[in-house]
């Protein structure tokens, strides 16, 4: 199984088997093997969460390849079903896909609410002349809350799937240098968070509370007190040199705490950052430049004889990435991943060098450049969800806030979705795929104005892109060499160019 916080995957097979029985003895008669993919994907931001499953005959003979084949979803827990479909469809031919879909909704009601909702499909294959099979296919329970600082209402997650924390050189440097050594030291990176206040009193004050008064700095420890490992654990604390702890040694091991007096802005932006994660897990704290990374594995390879996924890449099983929907008998295909924000920005760039300086920051969500363009975004550091759509689309103006249109050069014909700090966001679709020219780019957004210039674990931004092409329009001119750039402007590109 694959899993980040907000979206979960996994591929199993069934064979499928039908037999006869005449005077006692039993006689196959056909054989169906299936690929079967389920996906789950949640919001941080909604109640709602969506139950997928496709399934897809790779191989098969006789009676078997004639079956139909639906399905029913179902849960338990503390939620209910909007909508489910998986109408009936034949199990041939061989590589084609049949999809069902269910919606859920938490019932949670009222603040500081939790619950685990678990969904399962239940399958069913109809067959002329022999009994019904079905087979019932789960996946981990997905976690609702209303529990969360900061959040104003209910959010889901996937809950075996840790939160990634990270901290950034560039915004807090002293912190980040701090949670580097204190993990170099051999403390945990996977924390644990707890809600009992009894312990993160005791954490904060068995590392703190002896701190040294130094003007403008403030006393961080690692693990943070709102974590099971703190020093209520048990352990002793370290330090590390240059922190301003006399007295205190070095240390090593995974039991403890490191302690150091750092910019009271870093302490400040880990307290905010505590108010994100509901209760379990917080994965991974990280101080780096490369600030965002997935945990993608692979699915592994796909049963001997089997098509690629739909939309796929090459011979991926890849299921996760491609949320399909039908519109009016054609299909429409989702694109959701999440996107490492740097200096209130995401980029829409094309192969080669980013042409920074030649930004027009004029707009509030779009800065087009003389190849690709900026999306400038509400927080100042963090992670946005980022959605593309392909083929027909029917949007309605109340799932976005705000919207803006720019024309934007593709040199090349590769303009995708990427982080300035991390790069091409690899499970979002190159956007031009009309190849080099004109397009117009198109961004809705939702979320931008509840956390300005903030630092952030998980926003609640997001984004849905759109890029259509642009016919018989001159290429532009390339820039000037010898125009003096705008001093703001430059100050903005060395940022970005530096993460």
């Amino acid at each position: 199984m694959w899993g980040t916080r907000t979206q979960a995957c996994i591929w199993q097979t069934v064979t499928y088997t039908t037999y006869r029985v005449s005077n006692g003895q039993r006689t196959t008669t056909g054989q169906a093997n299936l690929i079967v993919m389920q996906y789950n994907y949640t919001d941080t931001g909604l109640g709602r969460y969506a139950h997928q499953i496709d399934t897809s005959m790779y191989s098969g003979w006789g009676d078997a390849t004639k079956a139909t084949i639906d399905g029913q979803a179902t849960l338990t827990g503390p939620c209910t079903r909007t909508s489910a479909t998986f109408p009936a469809k034949p199990l041939s031919p061989v590589n084609s896909w049949n999809t069902g879909e269910s919606f859920f909704d938490s019932s949670l009601v009222g603040p500081a609410t939790k619950g685990k909702c678990k969904t399962m499909w239940y399958l069913t294959f109809n067959n002329a002349g022999y009994d019904p099979a079905v087979v019932d296919y789960s996946m981990n329970e997905v976690r609702c809350d209303n529990a969360t600082a900061g959040r104003p209402g209910i959010g889901c997650v996937i809950p075996w799937v840790a939160s990634n924390l990270v901290y950034t050189r560039t915004a807090t440097p002293e912190l980040a240098d701090h949670v580097t050594k204190a993990q170099a030291s051999g403390l945990p990176s996977r924390l644990t968070r707890t809600e009992d206040q009894t312990v993160i009193d005791s954490n904060r004050t068995k590392a703190c509370g002896s701190a040294p008064s130094v003007p403008g700095k403030s006393c961080d420890e690692y693990p943070i007190a709102t974590s099971e490992q703190g020093l209520n654990a048990g352990g002793t604390r370290r330090t590390h040199p240059g922190c301003g702890f006399t007295g205190v040694p070095a240390g090593t091991g995974p039991v403890g705490a490191s302690v150091c007096m750092i910019a009271a802005t870093g302490t400040t932006a880990r307290r905010a950052a505590r108010t994100l994660s509901s209760s379990g897990a917080i994965a991974s704290f990280r101080a780096t430049r490369s600030t965002w990374s997935s945990s993608k594995g692979s699915a592994g390879p796909g049963p001997a004889g089997a098509a690629p996924l739909r939309g796929g890449r090459g011979g991926d099983y890849l299921a996760w990435q491609w949320l399909r929907r039908t519109t009016q008998g054609a299909v429409m295909t989702i694109h959701q991943a999440p996107v490492f924000v740097n200096e209130g920005t995401f980029g829409i760039f094309d192969h080669g060098e980013v042409p920074i300086e030649s930004a027009d920051w004029s707009g509030d969500l779009i800065a087009p450049m003389s190849a690709g363009a900026m999306v400038r975004t509400g927080i100042n550091t963090g992670n946005v969800q980022v959605e593309v759509r392909t083929g027909p689309s029917q949007v309605s103006s109340g799932e976005w806030e705000e919207a803006a249109t720019a024309q934007v050069w593709s040199p090349t014909g590769s303009l995708r979705i990427e982080s300035v700090v991390d790069g091409p966001q690899s499970e979002l679709p190159v956007l031009s795929a009309s190849g080099p020219g004109w397009y117009e780019l198109e961004v809705k957004a939702r979320g931008r104005r509840q956390a300005p210039d903030a630092s952030l674990l998980e926003s609640a931004e997001a984004y849905l892109i759109t890029l259509r092409p642009v016919p018989e329009k001159t290429p532009p001119a390339p820039a000037g060499a010898d125009t003096a750039p705008d001093p703001d402007e430059e100050a903005r590109r060395r940022r970005l160019l530096q993460g």
